[in-house]
């Protein structure tokens, strides 16, 4: 016997927001470096966005945080980077607009962020929202264009522990490296680092072009 979404408790509707949304498509690409696709604050705010007017649902967010003045320094090809670090805590409240005084709560969620100008705070918002909404409501995140695409042949033994090879050998160049840069010395160990890290990109290389043609390529989240 269906319900009236006037008359459902809040969570009732907000399983219905659960039942309108399982998985949101990655539409976001990087394409310096290691290439790879994450899903946004947007795009995730967008879909449940719908679903919360529908299900007559309110959304408040209660923040807090801390900003860390230091700042934290870094290190690059270009010379050292000050950076700033901002954490931000997200409490979700949910709110049934009906009656007000059905309220879920669910929180805190914790994201951090660096910057080196004034965006830390805005970052470490966008991505503790976006952690929480995925998690809030158990979404699903990926490349498929949806949740009913065919599923990947599985991948062999074989290929994992080639790939894992390679980026387990790519880890130790890097690490190597770092230890070299950090280390007061000469030009002639500068170069070693630079050649460490390399070989290092070219494993990195290795493993992508094996998962491309096995179909798991790496996947990383930013937020």
């Amino acid at each position: 016997m269906s319900i009236e979404i006037e008359n459902m408790n809040v969570w009732q509707r907000f399983h219905g927001v659960m039942s309108d949304i399982s998985y949101i498509k990655k539409e976001r690409e990087v394409t310096q470096g290691a290439r790879f696709k994450y899903v946004g604050h947007d795009e995730v705010a967008a879909k449940i966005h719908v679903a919360l007017v529908k299900w007559r649902l309110v959304l408040q967010t209660v923040t807090s945080g801390d900003i860390e003045d230091g700042p934290h320094e870094f290190r690059n090809a270009k010379g050292s980077r000050f950076e700033r670090r901002c954490e931000v805590h997200v409490t979700l409240r949910f709110v049934n607009i009906d009656k007000p005084e059905e309220v879920i709560e669910m929180g805190p969620f914790v994201a951090a962020s660096f910057d080196s100008s004034d965006k830390a705070s805005g970052k470490a918002y966008s991505y503790a929202m976006k952690t929480a909404l995925l998690k809030a409501f158990v979404l699903e995140s990926g490349e498929r264009d949806n949740e009913d695409a065919e599923p990947m042949e599985p991948v062999s033994p074989q290929a994992q522990d080639r790939l894992g090879g390679f980026l387990n050998h790519a880890e130790g160049l890097i690490n190597q490296a770092y230890q070299f840069m950090e280390s007061p010395g000469d030009e002639e160990i500068v170069a070693f680092a630079q050649e460490k890290i390399r070989e290092a990109r070219g494993s990195l290389e290795q493993a992508k072009r094996l998962a491309n043609e096995v179909g798991m390529a790496p996947d990383s989240e930013l937020g």
